[in-house]
């Protein structure tokens, strides 16, 4: 607990730092981008899926013994990802540190090309958010958001084979990886926000209704019915208000920023939470593909602050969406699996 509290802290004061005083911390923004990596890579038994993935580590075999790249239930490209590091080094945390450098460090670019100057926020917000969630535990998914995130310049300036490209190789680790090309679609064709907005909601809700999103996945997509069960959770009633709250901050303040840029990624957040109404009852599919476009935030709310004159407003701004991430944060804490150990075994 120790570690998440400190880490907590010295985020918190350097945003507050930014947003009254509009200091960028450049280089504090690498070194807590490095921080994150670094930590991520060298846990050891932190995670509820550590020990699922370091017995993934452990079967596959390095790049010049395998025999094949096809292994039930993980997708051929992390296989080939692991091979290749283990040919190099049979420790794990080499594993962990590569795989936590490519869900990360990604984001660095693209808020470069962007033109996010509040990059610790970001970074803030991918603690709160995503770090215990993905490099902690859902690594493969991790790195495909990683991808994504990646691939978000490539897509606002409609590249399409390039995007294409990091879709296969997305797809290849994590099957969500699907969803860059599906993104590059919705904002393809340059829809209002406000007509995406009213057809997105009306349609989510008759595929809530008639289950129609769910019905496709398992009988035409070839889902295994044996997640059927896994994923049949109903969402609870504060999943459904942190996210409208958020979409609604989000959409709110957005509309008024008037920015082309915005307006695209606004498009692809509410995007994922048309998905998550379609799957209201399968709540960890729904939260799945949500969470893959929810990573917008790290480039939506800093744009916000960015464009918000006044300090006063900027604060209260960030300190409301500060409560449902804090909140979030909080109940990854609560489970025992997520204490962090450290283990500097090079």
């Amino acid at each position: 607990m120790t570690f998440y509290i400190i880490l907590y802290l010295s985020f918190l004061l350097f945003c507050i730092l930014q947003l009254v005083y509009k200091l960028h911390f450049s280089k504090m923004s690498l070194l807590f981008m490095g921080a994150l990596i670094f930590f991520s890579g060298v846990r050891v038994d932190t995670g509820i899926d550590y020990r699922a993935y370091l017995d993934v580590w452990n079967y596959i075999d390095p790049m010049d013994k395998i025999e094949s790249f096809i292994l039930i239930a993980v997708e051929p490209g992390f296989v080939f990802l692991t091979s290749l590091i283990k040919y190099f080094t049979d420790k794990p945390v080499y594993f962990y540190l590569i795989t936590s450098l490519l869900a990360i460090l990604p984001i660095y670019p693209t808020l470069l090309k962007i033109n996010i100057k509040d990059k610790i926020i970001s970074f803030f917000i991918y603690f709160l958010v995503f770090y215990i969630t993905y490099p902690f535990n859902g690594i493969r998914q991790g790195i495909a958001m990683g991808i994504f995130i990646f691939s978000l310049p490539l897509i606002l300036n409609k590249k399409f084979f390039e995007v294409l490209l990091l879709t296969i190789v997305a797809t290849l680790i994590h099957t969500t990886g699907i969803l860059i090309i599906v993104s590059y679609f919705a904002v393809y064709f340059n829809i209002k926000v406000k007509y995406f907005f009213i057809i997105g909601l009306i349609f989510s809700f008759i595929c809530w209704k008639l289950d129609i999103l769910n019905y496709i996945l398992f009988n035409y997509l070839g889902v295994s019915e044996v997640y059927t069960e896994l994923f049949t959770e109903s969402t609870s009633v504060f999943q459904i208000i942190t996210r409208t709250l958020l979409i609604g901050l989000l959409f709110y303040f957005g509309i008024k920023l008037n920015s082309p840029i915005y307006n695209k990624l606004l498009i692809l957040y509410m995007l994922g939470f048309f998905i998550y109404i379609a799957l209201f009852n399968h709540n960890l599919l729904a939260t799945r593909f949500n969470m893959f476009f929810r990573l917008l935030e790290v480039i939506m709310v800093p744009m916000l602050l960015e464009r918000t004159k006044n300090v006063p407003t900027r604060l209260v701004l960030f300190f409301i969406f500060l409560i449902p991430f804090t909140y979030s944060f909080s109940q990854s804490l609560q489970i025992k699996e997520n204490e962090y150990h450290l283990e500097l075994n090079f």
